[in-house]
């Protein structure tokens, strides 16, 4: 599954933040230290329980770790599903993007 635009929308502008489903991260982001807000996709909690049971989640996203692991461990793995994580740098780095490589899921 893919973090960014498919279970959460971030961003760095409060204005965008919507207080009754986010979550404000404090993160190092370019050697300073800098606020994410989050909002998470409505359902977000039922979705991922009832998948959970049916399949093994790998949340595979182009952000980097030091953001995308304190989101999914402290917040959206709460129950402690043991989501398997890839992160930008398990990524290929492409014609000035980062792709999602599906042969570094290891399955």
């Amino acid at each position: 599954m893919d973090l960014d635009e498919t279970l959460v929308h971030s961003t760095m502008d409060s204005s965008k933040h919507k207080p009754n489903n986010s979550i404000t991260l404090e993160i190092y982001w370019e050697d300073k230290l800098s606020t994410v807000y989050v909002n998470l996709r409505p359902g977000i909690f039922d979705f991922l329980k009832k998948m959970t049971r049916i399949y093994e989640i790998v949340i595979f996203t182009a952000s980097v770790s030091n953001y995308a692991n304190p989101l999914i461990d402290q917040h959206l793995d709460k129950t402690n599903y043991g989501f398997h994580k890839l992160y930008r740098e398990n990524c290929t780095f492409k014609s000035g993007y980062y792709v999602k490589d599906l042969s570094r899921l290891g399955r």
